[in-house]
């Protein structure tokens, strides 16, 4: 055989087995011009998913009040001013929630607000159930701090992990908050015939508890950076 051919044959080999261990090592899909780790891709995927389902909770959680207010006036005899309270603590409790972002994303990520938000609105859910107004308001103060710490911190996720998706994926984002915005007067219409009122705020804080365990399990992926 010809030398010539031979050196170019195991020259041939040593570049293919070469080739072969790089492509093992590297375990990235080249589409287009963007590079995505598979096993990332599907993290980044659960934990998508999980934001989105737990944004249910939160849209249940956010317009509750005004279904169940005509309860808690009866259980505690609240005049309409001492009624309309409950939307000033709420929304108040809401806004520093909000503000507290600014100080706790930057150092600690999303899962320092997920995670605590969902388990406020918990105790929250389940503090209605008070015995006295005093102790509802509380409870609302609590769980108007949670959406505070939620509704804004979930939509800053999406819109950092989405990227080129992200009008969409935003889009998906509220539409979760929709579906439980909607369902909720259908639920307080349910419970409240059944006379479960109770067991609908504990019902909700238990999905809200589940939402927290769900995110504190999912690699959340991005720290915010402060502007």
């Amino acid at each position: 055989p010809d030398p010539r051919t031979s050196v170019a044959e195991a020259s041939l080999r040593r570049f293919s087995s070469f080739a072969f261990r790089i492509s093992q090592d590297l375990p990235v899909c080249v589409t287009g011009s963007v590079q995505i780790s598979h096993p990332d891709a599907s993290r980044n995927r659960a934990a998508t998913a999980a934001v989105f389902a737990s944004f249910v909770v939160a849209g249940v959680v956010t317009t509750i009040l005004g279904p169940i207010l005509p309860v808690l006036i009866g259980r505690w005899s609240l005049t309409d001013a001492r009624a309309g309270l409950f939307f000033t603590v709420q929304f108040t409790t809401n806004m520093i929630g909000l503000a507290s972002l600014s100080a706790l994303l930057p150092r600690w990520g999303y899962k320092s607000t997920l995670v605590p938000g969902y388990l406020a609105v918990a105790v929250g859910l389940a503090g209605l159930n008070a015995s006295t107004v005093h102790g509802g308001l509380v409870a609302t103060a609590i769980y108007g701090y949670g959406l505070g710490l939620v509704l804004s911190s979930s939509n800053l996720w999406v819109a950092e992990t989405a990227e080129s998706g992200r009008v969409a994926a935003l889009s998906i984002l509220n539409f979760s908050w929709g579906i439980g915005a909607v369902a909720c007067p259908a639920l307080v219409l349910i419970a409240e015939r059944r006379q479960d009122i109770s067991w609908l705020m504990y019902g909700i804080a238990a999905a809200a508890v589940c939402a927290a365990l769900v995110l504190a399990v999912m690699r959340l992926g991005v720290k915010a950076t402060a502007r």
